[in-house]
């Protein structure tokens, strides 16, 4: 039996559609798929990159204590805090989100903040945080490291103190006893306002204080 010439070419010719427009059809199939997978894993990771801990470390001093909180959880988002060193810290949550922190003895850990996101059925951590602590004895004296220090009206200066012992991280509390004269940070960071005699104190828990003499000029 002949077949005619015309259709041999209309077989041929639906052969070959079929053959050219099915695996078109699935790659672009599997082209979507991935977008939309990739798509999706940008936005989450996005989400979770906006979580970050209030302190990413600390220094504080035995019986010391500070709040812990983690920053842009979303809804279905938990926080589980844990110490790699019990004995050097303890944790009291407050709720899905903040921690106390209490200094227990000198050392140093870390503070792990577990991020949990649940699901219909389950709960799986997206994400895991760490917080350094430096626990430190308490300062038992202070001293300037120079007593008087000359400056003019506008000039700054940061004054340097000694603590003891010298592992210790406790701080001085820095004031100036003429604000109008000169001023100071916390961090002891003079500022000269005004000509005149101002005295700057460092003080620590113990209640001990050390005393700075700034003599302040008038620029010519």
């Amino acid at each position: 039996m002949k077949v005619h010439p015309v259709k041999i070419c209309c077989i041929l010719l639906c052969f070959a559609m079929i053959y050219t427009n099915v695996p078109t059809t699935v790659i672009l199939a599997e082209t979507d798929r991935q977008n939309a997978i990739q798509v999706k894993s940008e936005e989450s990771e996005e989400n979770y990159e906006d979580i970050i801990l209030n302190f990413t470390s600390k220094k504080m001093t035995e019986d010391e204590s500070f709040i812990l909180s983690v920053l842009n959880l979303s809804s279905g988002q938990k926080a589980s805090f844990y110490s790699d060193g019990p004995d050097i810290v303890e944790i009291n949550t407050i709720n899905s989100s903040k921690a106390t922190i209490i200094a227990k003895n000198v050392g140093t850990t870390k503070i792990v903040v577990k991020i949990k996101e649940r699901k219909k059925f389950f709960s799986n951590v997206v994400k895991t945080l760490k917080c350094t602590v430096k626990i430190g004895p308490k300062a038992i004296s202070v001293k300037f490291q120079k007593s008087k220090v000359k400056l003019m009206v506008n000039q700054t200066k940061t004054l340097k103190v000694t603590l003891k012992p010298n592992n210790t991280t406790e701080v001085p509390l820095f004031q100036s006893k003429n604000k109008r004269k000169a001023t100071v940070t916390a961090k002891g960071r003079v500022t000269a306002k005004e000509p005149g005699i101002v005295k700057i104190t460092a003080t620590i828990k113990n209640g001990k204080t050390a005393t700075c003499t700034v003599h302040i000029k008038q620029r010519n």
